[in-house]
C-alpha cells in the first residue's frame, strides 16, 4: 500500500503545483480526476475490496511510469506560456457546412431518442440493471438503419458538441434565435449519451459523455453570456443530480452483494492498481500494435492469458492500453508525440474548430484513459482522424472553398 500512497503523493504534488501557478481549468481537471482515482486506489488496497486484485503483485516501477506518462500528456494543458485560450477561437458565422451539419446531427439525434425513449422507459421502470448490462441495447437497434443512426449519433458526439458550442460563443451570432440550433444541438448530444449509457447500463460510458461535456463547458465558460451561464450551469446541475442517482442505481442493482458504495469506490479505485498488479508486473512480451489494430483485421477476441496478465476485464488506465503492445518505452514515445501535439495546437495564435476538436479528441482520451481505453477504441479514433482531416483539408480551406465558389460563378 506505501507505494501506492507515494503514487497518491506524487499526483497530490502536482495538483498542488497546478492550482499554484492558476494553471487552465482542463488541465486542472485532468489532475483532480486522477489524484481522486489514486484516493479511491489507497482504498481499494486497503480494504483488499476486489479480491481479483493481488496487490502482493504491486511494486513502485509501473507508479512511476504512469506518473512520468501523466507529467508528458498533462503539461501542454498547465503551461501558462502561449495557454489555451477561447479567445482564440476564429469566427464561424459564415460556415454553411457546419450550420448544415447541425440540422443533420440534431434531427437524427431526436430519431435515435424517439426509437429509445419506449426502451428507456422500460429500463428505469423496472430498474433491472444488471439484466441490462447482460442483454446490452442491440434490442433497440434491431434494423440496420437504426444501426447507422446509432453509430453516426456516437461517433460525431464530439465535434457536434464543439461545433455547437463555437457557435453559441460567436460573437457574430448575437441574435438569441441564433442560440437555438447549437443549444438543441448540445442537449440531443448530452442526452443521447446519457440514453446510451442507460441503455447498457454503462457507468463507463456515463462517465465519458459527463466528464467530456463538462470539460468542454469550462473550456468555454469564460466566452458565455451571461443568460448562457445560468442555462449551462442549470443543465449541469440537473445532469450532475441524474449521474450520480443513475450511477448509484445501476451500482445497487449490478453489485448490491458486495454493498454499493463499498464497490463503487473500489470501481473508482481499480484502473490504477490493476495496471500495476495485473498488467505492467505481470505480462512476459508485448503485442505491437496487435491488441489496438487486432479488432480492425478480424481478430475480436482477446485472452490476457496469453501475454501472462490476469487483468480480464478490469480497467488499467490509458498507460495500460499504449504498454500492451509497446512496452514501457514506447509508452513514453507515444505519450511525448501526444505532448508535441498538444504544444503545436494550443499555441497557435488562432484556433479554428479542427484545432479545439484536436484538442479534444486527445482530451478525450486522457479523460476516458482514467480508468481504461478499451480495444474498440482504435475505431473512434481513427474515425475522428477523418473528421480532423476532413474538416481542416476542405471546410476550413479556404482557397480549396474560393475555387469550388469561383467553378460554380463560371458555370452560370
Amino acid at each position: 500500500m506505501y507505494y501506492a500512497i507515494f503514487y497518491s503523493i506524487f499526483l497530490l504534488i502536482f495538483l498542488l503545483v497546478s492550482v499554484f501557478k492558476r494553471t487552465n481549468a482542463l488541465g486542472l481537471l485532468l489532475v483532480i480526476i486522477y489524484f481522486a482515482v489514486s484516493l479511491f486506489s489507497i482504498y481499494l488496497i486497503k480494504n483488499d475490496t476486489l479480491n481479483e486484485l493481488d496487490v502482493s503483485e504491486i511494486r513502485m516501477w509501473p507508479y512511476i511510469l504512469m506518473v512520468f506518462s501523466y507529467l508528458l500528456c498533462f503539461y501542454p494543458f498547465l503551461q501558462k506560456r502561449r495557454p489555451l485560450d477561447t479567445k482564440k477561437i476564429i469566427s464561424i458565422n459564415d460556415n454553411g457546412f457546419f450550420i448544415f451539419f447541425l440540422y443533420l446531427y440534431t434531427f437524427l439525434s431526436f430519431i435515435r431518442v424517439i426509437m429509445e425513449v419506449p426502451n428507456i422507459i422500460l429500463i428505469v421502470k423496472e430498474g433491472n440493471w444488471a439484466e441490462t448490462y447482460t442483454l446490452g441495447s442491440n434490442q433497440v437497434y434491431s434494423t440496420i438503419i437504426g444501426q447507422y443512426i446509432m453509430m453516426f449519433v456516437s461517433y460525431f458526439r464530439l465535434i457536434a458538441i464543439v461545433i455547437a458550442f463555437c457557435f453559441l460563443t460567436d460573437k457574430n451570432r448575437t441574435n438569441k434565435r441564433n442560440w437555438l440550433l447549437p443549444t438543441l444541438t448540445m442537449i440531443f448530444a448530452l442526452g443521447t449519451g446519457f440514453f446510451g449509457a442507460i441503455s447498457s447500463a454503462s457507468r463507463s460510458l456515463m462517465f465519458d459523455v459527463a466528464l467530456t461535456f463538462f470539460a468542454v463547458v469550462i473550456f468555454f465558460f469564460k466566452k458565455f453570456s451571461k443568460n448562457q451561464k445560468i442555462l449551462f450551469s442549470s443543465i449541469g446541475i440537473i445532469g450532475a443530480l441524474v449521474f450520480v442517482i443513475l450511477m448509484l442505481r445501476i451500482s445497487d442493482s449490478r453489485f448490491s452483494s458486495r454493498g454499493t458504495l463499498i464497490y463503487l469506490f473500489s470501481y473508482l479505485g481499480q484502473a490504477p492498481t490493476c495496471f500495476n498488479s495485473q498488467l505492467a508486473t505481470k505480462i512476459n512480451t508485448f503485442m505491437f500494435g496487435e491488441y489496438a489494430f487486432g479488432g480492425l483485421v478480424g481478430i475480436t477476441s482477446f485472452d490476457p492469458s496469453t501475454i501472462g496478465g490476469t487483468w480480464g476485464t478490469h480497467f488499467y488506465t490509458y498507460v495500460g492500453y499504449l504498454y500492451i503492445d509497446w512496452g514501457p518505452f514506447g509508452t513514453i514515445v507515444i505519450s511525448l508525440i501526444i505532448c508535441l501535439i498538444l504544444f503545436a495546437t494550443i499555441k497557435k495564435e488562432k484556433y479554428y474548430v479542427s484545432d479545439v476538436f484536436l484538442i479534444f479528441v486527445i482530451y478525450q482520451f486522457l479523460l476516458n484513459g482514467t480508468f481504461v481505453i478499451g480495444r474498440g477504441y482504435i475505431l473512434s479514433l481513427i474515425v475522428n482522424l477523418i473528421i480532423f482531416l476532413f474538416i481542416k483539408l476542405f471546410v476550413e480551406n479556404r482557397s480549396f472553398s474560393f475555387q469550388i465558389n469561383k467553378k460554380i460563378q463560371i458555370q452560370k
